[in-house]
């Protein structure tokens, strides 16, 4: 039995976590490294609930290049030769991880490949300096994550709909045959009559057929036609699997960066709608800074300039001090000094106080 070289953590923020996994794949190994790698990353994927992954490592794919194609948004691989290399960058790619590393190594070479899921943001850079050896395999490099939280957009009431695969029809139809359609209508007009024509048939309905509530999409920018771009990516992936085709191979691609600019676009626009409607609807501005802070109310004690106050008292005089400093009197100040005290007010103007 083979230990594998991989290792999994998970770092808290401030609104959510980050589960990185780790792995090292030595050159030339078999499918039987390969695939506990990948099942490790699928059972770690479906705890992270909503939070965000990232696997990363050296998977000693060097054959494999990765490049930007229309866009310039993702990084498609090419030169997938072995079904080693097929069955790892699929199985990947298929769980809605985006490999984002576009640094090569000494060698021109993607030794080192970066997976994220679709909802972090990310930036991947060389650093001024290293703490590592450099070497012509491998440089260093250096991934900021941010933390993105999205609100909801849709109505707190859930929507339910009726689940017809699951009734008796049996029992609906003789529910219909024991109405008698002359009683309710009587001499009402057609559209009175409509009104409780739909009224019985509904009746009937939540009195025999079960009830299920549709679940909103997990993204707030989804839509219809996403999903469906993303069934059709999946169900192209499970043909691709079975049959081994090259042309489901090619749909499966397609229909992969067809769903991806679309997220994208969708994303984008989001945020964009987000920013704009800050100013109509500040409420959402404010529930966001509600969210990121630690604790709500009052804080129990107020730290300016190394002094603590612990009382309402104190800390409104910390506060008047604070305010005091930005502020001076410009009586018999020359035109030059007027002009140094603007530029050294508008610098302490973002000192900070810490609020505990």
């Amino acid at each position: 039995m083979t230990l594998l070289d991989q290792l999994c953590v998970r770092i808290r923020g401030a609104i959510a976590f980050l589960y990185i996994c780790v792995s090292y794949i030595q050159p030339l190994s078999n499918d039987s490294i390969y695939k506990p790698h990948v099942n490790n990353v699928l059972a770690l994927l479906n705890v992270t609930g909503d939070n965000q992954l990232c696997v990363l490592g050296d998977f000693n794919l060097s054959n494999i290049s990765w490049q930007y194609l229309d866009n310039n948004v993702f990084l498609t691989p090419s030169n997938i030769n072995t079904p080693t290399e097929s069955y790892f960058i699929d199985n990947l790619l298929d769980m809605g991880l985006t490999q984002i590393n576009d640094i090569t190594n000494g060698m021109s070479r993607f030794l080192d490949l970066i997976f994220i899921s679709d909802d972090s943001r990310f930036d991947v850079s060389q650093p001024a300096s290293s703490i590592s050896p450099v070497n012509l395999h491998h440089i260093p490099l250096v991934l900021d994550f941010e933390s993105v939280e999205f609100f909801e957009v849709c109505s707190e009431t859930a929507k339910t709909s009726f689940n017809f695969a699951a009734c008796d029809f049996k029992i609906l139809e003789i529910a219909l045959r024991e109405i008698d359609w002359n009683i309710p209508f009587g001499n009402n007009d057609v559209a009175e009559c409509f009104k409780m024509f739909k009224t019985l048939v509904l009746d009937l309905c939540f009195r025999h057929v079960p009830v299920f509530t549709i679940r909103n999409y997990k993204n707030p920018w989804y839509t219809k036609d996403l999903k469906f771009l993303k069934n059709l990516k999946n169900e192209f992936f499970k043909k691709l699997k079975s049959a081994k085709e090259v042309r489901f191979y090619d749909l499966y691609i397609s229909h992969r960066n067809k769903s991806r600019d679309l997220n994208k676009s969708l994303f984008n626009k989001y945020i964009q709608n987000f920013e704009v409607n800050i100013k109509t609807n500040p409420k959402n501005f404010w529930r966001y800074i509600k969210s990121m802070k630690k604790a709500s109310g009052i804080p129990n004690s107020v730290l300016y300039n190394d002094v603590t106050a612990s009382c309402l008292q104190d800390a409104a005089n910390l506060f008047a001090d604070f305010f005091a400093s930005n502020f001076v009197s410009d009586v018999d100040l020359p035109v030059d000094d007027l002009a140094a005290v603007r530029r050294n007010l508008s610098r302490n103007l973002f000192t900070s106080i810490d609020f505990g």
